[in-house]
């Protein structure tokens, strides 16, 4: 039996916790802190560094040429990733922790402030955005002629990909929705997974299998019926009886004017 088997090949030490994108031309693209670097795998020394000014949460992405991330600093980069220097920069409206997707000629990477961008993946254009109700932590995932991600409002949402246009959401649970103050949510942080049409995600201990073309639910494990909360049901009492009196103290005093 080998002995050589789990022993350590290389090490090379980073500032702080590194986010490691795939392997592309024996090169591994790395982000750590406010460092974005390409290392070699040939001879494990780093061929060149872009330091930026915020931190970088989440693995760069490489798709023929460029290498692409974004940052805390509410920027995406694109990046040469022979050079490493800087082709073009996004900013977005807040701080930005998921990796980005290429389909095509588009880029799709959601931001903390609420919104998925379309971005033209060689010089950055906006094409489109949409709005969702909370940040976006995961990453979008591109089946077919649709995006799909998840947002902390507590939905799952299918686009257009060409033109950002809603297609259908799904809400396991809670959701902040623009109809009602409600804070109440439970957040779609798992990466969704598309496999032969149907998109997988995890919610809140349970996993969910979903018709990419339809909101029905699949798979669940499990059968529980989504209730109101209970502070939202206080919150609805509690704001019926403040109208109510408003409304009695107005009539009243209304009625001694007129006498």
């Amino acid at each position: 039996m080998s002995t050589e088997i789990g022993n350590k090949k290389w090490m090379l030490d980073l500032d702080t916790e590194p986010y490691i994108s795939p392997i592309f031309n024996e090169n591994i693209y790395i982000a750590s802190g406010e460092n974005c670097y390409a290392i070699s795998l040939k001879d494990q020394k780093i061929k060149w560094t872009f330091s930026i000014d915020g931190l970088i949460k989440s693995a760069p992405l490489y798709d023929v040429d460029l290498v692409y991330f974004g940052s805390s600093n509410n920027m995406i980069y694109a990046l040469n990733s022979k050079t490493g220097f800087e082709e073009w920069r996004y900013e977005t409206g807040w701080v930005i922790d998921t990796s980005p997707t290429v389909s095509e000629n588009l880029i799709f990477v959601g931001s903390s402030d609420n919104n998925l961008y379309a971005l033209e993946k060689e010089d950055g254009k906006l094409i489109w955005f949409f709005s969702s109700n909370a940040a976006i932590h995961t990453k979008p995932v591109v089946h077919g002629k649709y995006v799909f991600f998840g947002s902390d409002d507590g939905r799952v949402y299918a686009l257009n990909k060409s033109d950002g246009k809603y297609i259908w959401s799904f809400a396991p649970e809670d959701t902040i929705d623009f109809d009602l103050l409600n804070f109440i949510t439970t957040p779609i942080v798992s990466n969704p997974y598309v496999n032969d049409g149907v998109v997988y995600i995890g919610v809140n201990g349970s996993i969910y299998a979903l018709d990419a073309q339809t909101t029905d639910e699949i798979i669940g494990d499990s059968e529980k019926e989504i209730d109101i909360p209970i502070e939202t049901w206080f919150f609805i009492i509690i704001s019926l009886i403040f109208v109510i009196a408003l409304t009695v103290i107005y009539l009243y005093f209304s009625k001694k004017r007129v006498k």
